[in-house]
Order: structure tokens, then C-alpha cells, then sequence
């Protein structure tokens, strides 16, 4: 029986937002994203190195904390550092099937999580492209997809579990 991806794991910086300016920036599509996932009946959860409190304004400043579950940050959460995905683990419902998860972020260790978790991996490079080492070593890892733009919710539909 083929499941669809029913968790969806976002990083902060270099996913979701680009804080490396003076401003945080929030592509449009991103909104878009999380708004389709939501109103989809998806699951949505933040795993970030960032601590809490500067994490969670973040998410109020571009309007996107409210499309969230759960928040793992790892800045000021008591759980081991990425790659290790016990944050992610932490969120999930205690029956999660790893084939139902997708975990989109920007760096190896957040595609290393996803593959050590077993569950699907999609990295951002829309706010910064992975260059040519990077991306043979992502396709090494098994990384399922590298983006340059942002997904929009039928590009998530080619995620299915293979339970």
C-alpha cells in the first residue's frame, strides 16, 4: 500500500528563511507551501539549531508559526545536535512510520537525520544553491531531491512511502 508523506520536518535558516541580510527574508512560495501543507490536514514541525525564543519571533515575523505542530530547537531544547534526529523523534506522534516523513533542509547534517530516521529527504537550495562537491556528496548520502526553487505542494505529492 503506498502512504503519502503525512510529517514534514523544516529547518529555520536556509529553508524556511534567510536571516544572513540585515532582514528575514520569506519567500513567498514558502508561504504558500506551508499554507497548502496545512490546509491538507499535514503535520508540520520546525527542527532548528536556533534557540527557542529567537526562533519562535522569527516564526511570528513572517507569519508562519501558526502552520507549525511542534518546535525542536536545539539552541535551548535539551536533545542531541544534527545529524542525531532524536529532535525530530521527540516530535513526532509515538506511532510515526519513518516511510510518512519528509525532512526539507539546507545542510548535510539535516539530510543525514533524514536518512538515519529512514524517512524522505528533500534539500533546500533555493536560498543558497548546493554547489557540484555538495551536491555528489548529498547523492552519495541518498538524498531523494535537491531543489534550487521552492516545491509547491503537487512537486511534495511525488514523496510516497514505500510501506
Amino acid at each position: 500500500m503506498v502512504k503519502s508523506i503525512e510529517y514534514f520536518v523544516f529547518d529555520l535558516e536556509g529553508t524556511l528563511v534567510e536571516t544572513s541580510y540585515q532582514e528575514i527574508i520569506c519567500l513567498p512560495e514558502i508561504k504558500r507551501l506551508l499554507a497548502d501543507l496545512d490546509a491538507n490536514g499535514k503535520s508540520l514541525y520546525l527542527w532548528t539549531m536556533r534557540d527557542r525564543k529567537s526562533s519562535l519571533e522569527i516564526l511570528k515575523q513572517t507569519g508562519l508559526i501558526s502552520y507549525f505542530t511542534d518546535f525542536c530547537c536545539l539552541g535551548s531544547d535539551s536533545y542531541a545536535y544534527k545529524p542525531d534526529p532524536e529532535g525530530i523523534i521527540s516530535m513526532l506522534p509515538d506511532d510515526f512510520n519513518s516511510e510518512e516523513v519528509l525532512v526539507v533542509g539546507d545542510s548535510y547534517k539535516d539530510m543525514q537525520a533524514g536518512k538515519r530516521l529512514k524517512s524522505h529527504t528533500l534539500c533546500a537550495g533555493w536560498y543558497s544553491a548546493p554547489n557540484k562537491e555538495m551536491v555528489q556528496r548529498l547523492e552519495c548520502l541518498g538524498v531523494d531531491q535537491v531543489l534550487t526553487i521552492p516545491p509547491g505542494i503537487d512537486d511534495l505529492k511525488l514523496f510516497h512511502s514505500r510501506a
